[in-house]
């Protein structure tokens, strides 16, 4: 879905997504938030709870994004989506001859 790929890439870049929030959710949020920034002796402020959880966010959400490199797909989503590329870990993966794959099957199952 290129529309969650959009979600991605803000999450990657800024640690939110933008309109995710409606205001009572985001005061849920703020006053769940008070014993935090007490605990870090932070101001407790509406602001600072936000900031708080984004820093939060970004310090503990993981992502795993796979896709094939082979193909016009991949680049355009790479010019769309800037953060897919400068905001992440890019592992390579090779596709393994069947000898070696049954050899380590093999070996340790």
């Amino acid at each position: 879905e290129e529309r969650f790929l959009e979600d991605v890439n803000n999450i990657l870049n800024s640690g939110e997504v933008p309109n995710l929030w409606n205001a009572d959710e985001l005061s849920n949020l703020a006053d769940e938030m008070m014993d935090v920034l007490e605990n870090k002796k932070l101001p407790k402020t509406k602001a600072q709870a936000w900031a708080t959880f984004v820093q939060l966010v970004q310090e503990n959400l993981h992502i795993v994004l796979t896709m094939s490199p082979v193909g016009d797909a991949f680049r355009t989503r790479c010019r769309k989506f800037p953060s897919l590329i400068n905001c992440t870990q890019i592992d390579w993966y090779n596709r393994w001859p069947e000898e070696a794959l049954r050899s380590v099957a093999e070996r340790f199952l």
